[in-house]
């Protein structure tokens, strides 16, 4: 039993140094992170974009040109993203981007009314200004977003294997017979 125990141990040791590797490739090159998930999607856009095209040319009586249309399209889009993984977080940054600066357009006005009303709208202003800047460092700098995303995630990985190196330890301490003797209780007895 204590074999099988060390083992598994032992196993989840490893994982959790691969989980504390592959975090710092994330904290260090947070692009990698990015283009693997591209990658990811783009070939599943493209596996989904092919079955469709073969579903709706076999089927073509019954479900028309739709379906070759939003397969085609899919297909398209998946092979843009397999020749430019990173064009993929840009976009979702550009669009973070414009959502924060909208955000923080309609935070600007309504601190301008509340202004006009004699109310208080200091803090209103800051928040506006705050959302704006934000948006518009993402508008011009769109990969920002996926490099602190894919950092924290890389931190959270980092941190994460290390809780579980310490655990493991802690573990295969109790298993010692000589140590932690007097915590352990035998069923036999």
């Amino acid at each position: 039993m204590k074999d099988r125990i060390s083992k598994t141990l032992s196993q989840a040791r490893w994982g959790s140094i691969a989980l504390i590797a592959f975090g710092l490739v994330l904290v260090f090159f947070p692009d990698f992170g990015s283009r693997t998930v591209a990658t990811v999607a783009a070939w599943l856009l493209m596996i989904v974009g092919t079955a469709g095209l073969l579903i709706g040319v076999l089927s073509w009586p019954m479900f028309g040109f739709g379906t070759l249309a939003g397969s085609g399209i899919s297909l398209i889009v998946g092979f843009y993203i397999l020749r430019n993984p990173l064009s993929l977080a840009s976009l979702l940054g550009i669009l973070l981007g414009a959502l924060l600066t909208v955000q923080g357009l309609g935070a600007l006005g309504d601190a301008l009314r509340l202004r006009r009303n004699g109310e208080f709208w200091v803090l209103g202003m800051v928040w506006a200004g705050f959302t704006l800047v934000m948006g518009l460092i993402l508008i011009f700098s769109p990969m920002t977003t996926s490099r602190i995303v894919m950092t924290l995630v890389g931190l959270a990985m980092i941190v994460c294997g290390g809780g579980n190196l310490y655990t493991h330890y802690k573990a295969k301490s109790y298993m010692d017979p000589g140590k932690n003797s007097s915590r352990i209780i035998d069923a036999d007895e």
